[in-house]
């Protein structure tokens, strides 16, 4: 065998993995959700609507909403602008959950700290250093390099394009 079909067949069993890994995590969360979801009832749904039980339920449902939009997007694509339409959904869907991620950080230590009264600005912190992800993929986003990849992967290759005197340590 030749060492670029060598290759080759790495990126396809790379690619097939990552493929695999999708429909098991989506699996899994379904699992999850299923046998769970008698307890979602019962604490979330039969109460009064708080802003807790709100981040809960977006949290959950966020989570089944991303990784169905991955498994349902196609991973054959056939043409160019089909990779431009999925970028931006995935984009939207990952960002919110960065800040459900961290306004429930922030409210954690908003309740550890109940008794200081530090708690308002140690909650302000966290939830501030957890939205600097979102600013940092934003900036990505729009440095980012659509490429569509024809046979054999027909799908779509995304590269941030950064600046060298960024790349620098």
């Amino acid at each position: 065998m030749s060492q670029a079909s060598i290759e080759l067949q790495q990126e396809l069993q790379a690619f097939q993995i990552g493929n695999f890994s999708n429909v098991a995590l989506l699996v899994l969360v379904f699992y999850e959700y299923v046998i769970t979801i008698d307890q979602e009832i019962a604490c979330v749904w039969q109460r009064k609507v708080t802003a807790a039980s709100a981040l809960l339920l977006s949290t959950r449902w966020v989570m089944v909403v991303y990784q169905g939009y991955n498994w349902v997007t196609p991973s054959n694509v056939s043409e160019f602008h089909c990779c431009r339409r999925l970028g931006p959904p995935d984009n939207v869907i990952l960002w919110i959950s960065f800040a459900q991620l961290a306004l429930f950080s922030g409210l954690r230590v908003y309740a550890l700290w109940r008794e200081s009264r530090f708690r308002l600005v140690m909650c302000a912190v966290v939830v501030a250093l957890g939205l600097v992800q979102i600013g940092t993929n934003l900036y990505a986003m729009f440095r980012t390099q659509t490429q569509y990849v024809g046979a054999p992967f027909f799908s779509c290759s995304w590269s941030v394009d950064v600046p060298e005197d960024l790349n620098t340590m």
